[in-house]
């Protein structure tokens, strides 16, 4: 206070310029939207091919020619590797596609396409298609006695969701143990949890899992045929349920396995 003047008072400013990290920020998502679309394309072709070759196998074993044992063999052996590189370009479009996620909720720019949708159907659907990716691994489904569910969605989303639960639980727990899957009426709320009898987690770890970037490395792999994330998976989660007006949340303890779970409204 300036003694001549006993009434004032002083007031001190700082200003940042925040221009260049704006820029930067920018010009990283931009780099990274371009770059998964130009990254995706090639694998999109890779994919194709890969099927073609797997129907035309099936056609030529099919069709009601006797084929000598060594030819026998060479297909069986064509057959599991084309099943292994249709997985593993499943996996790198799975990591490329949230790296798109991540730049689009960055920008803001991340859109859904929302309509009316049973949730029973889409569990039901997003399960048999991760049966036919893992037929070796057991996945059980708990439904409700309603024939429906009806909530306010985007369908694709929602199973992004969901098969990022799912393979999350078959990663980090045996081969030998089954994955529950089930849906519970909660008032005005459906809830989709998915149950696994792995590890389990720490409250310091339930806590950090919804970070980007989060890498569980105390948490031992259990499978590995599913690959290993970014550790974008329950971020992107997260902010795709908070867009449907959702939850998301984690039951766990050391030693007793771990219950990830969403929740939507329902809607009449």
């Amino acid at each position: 206070m300036h003694p001549e003047h006993p009434s004032s008072s002083l007031i001190l400013a700082f200003v940042l310029d925040l221009t260049a990290q704006k820029e930067w920020e920018r010009q990283t998502q931009f780099f990274l939207s371009m770059t998964g679309h130009e990254l995706k394309t090639p694998l999109t072709a890779l994919k194709g091919m890969f099927q073609l070759l797997q129907r035309k196998e099936q056609r030529l074993l099919s069709a009601s020619v006797v084929l000598e044992p060594e030819m026998c063999s060479f297909l069986e052996t064509l057959s599991d590797r084309l099943v292994a590189a249709v997985r593993q370009v499943d996996i790198q479009t799975r990591l490329i596609n949230d790296l798109l996620d991540i730049s689009r909720i960055q920008t803001n720019t991340l859109q859904l396409e929302m309509q009316r949708s049973d949730v029973i159907s889409i569990v039901k659907t997003t399960i048999a298609d991760l049966r036919l990716m893992v037929p070796e691994r057991t996945l059980h489904l708990e439904l409700p006695e309603q024939a429906t569910i009806t909530v306010l969605a985007d369908q694709d989303r929602i199973r992004q969701v969901l098969t990022n639960y799912v393979t999350n639980a078959l990663r980090y727990s045996s081969p030998s143990l089954p994955v529950v899957i089930g849906v519970t009426l909660q008032e005005n709320h459906v809830r989709v949890w998915v149950r696994d009898q792995g590890p389990g987690l720490t409250t310091e770890a339930q806590k950090a899992i919804w970070q980007r970037y989060h890498q569980a490395k105390s948490t031992p792999i259990q499978s590995d045929v599913l690959g290993k994330g970014l550790g974008l998976g329950l971020y992107i989660c997260q902010t795709l349920i908070a867009q449907h007006q959702g939850e998301v949340g984690v039951e766990s303890a050391p030693g007793e396995g771990s219950t990830f779970w969403f929740r939507l409204p329902i809607i009449t």
